[in-house]
């Protein structure tokens, strides 16, 4: 997994979103450090849809509310 601040990732977007969807790498970018986003495939953006769990709680508050 790559790791590469914002401003790196800009100066290479086209190259990474090709790596990303063609190799299947993922790439974490961070700002003044710290971890703020990932580029991920598409595909695997969906297995982690997939594996999200609705939260009873909000559905019920909404209700109630």
């Amino acid at each position: 997994m790559e790791d590469l601040s914002i401003s790196q990732a800009r100066d290479s977007l086209a190259e990474l979103i090709n790596r990303v969807a063609y190799q299947g790498q993922r790439v974490i970018l961070r700002r003044h450090g710290k971890p703020v986003a990932a580029l991920v495939s598409a595909t695997d953006l969906e297995r982690l849809a997939a594996l999200e769990v609705p939260k009873r709680g909000r559905r019920a508050r909404r209700r109630g509310a």
